[in-house]
């Protein structure tokens, strides 16, 4: 069972980022609809979801250096059984992220 590996920082910026766009929203409310508002709004939008899914990403593929800490769709034991097979010779978190690349 992995350990939770979360850095604090990153939950203090996605709780910024989320205000941020609540503030946005409360900005742009009552301007007129028209092509330059809901393109600079649509565009702020944008960055800050971008911008949460880097940090959702970067959440959950934290490699801590810590025991216990494993990759979320990868399991330690489907690395173990491939170094136990001798399909490869990739460390855990190199394997992991080859998996991710493979996708």
């Amino acid at each position: 069972m992995s350990e939770n590996c979360v850095d604090d920082t990153r939950l203090k910026t996605l709780g910024m980022i989320s205000k941020d766009m609540e503030d946005d929203a409360a900005k742009f409310d009552g301007l007129p609809f028209n092509g330059k508002n809901v393109a600079e709004y649509f565009g702020n939008q944008g960055a800050a979801i971008a911008a949460l899914a880097d940090i959702m990403k970067s959440l959950l593929m934290e490699k801590v250096n810590h025991p216990l800490c494993s990759h979320p769709y990868h399991p330690v034991g489907d690395w173990q059984n491939e170094v136990a097979n001798g399909d490869t010779r990739l460390g855990y978190w190199e394997w992991a992220d080859a998996q991710e690349e493979g996708e």
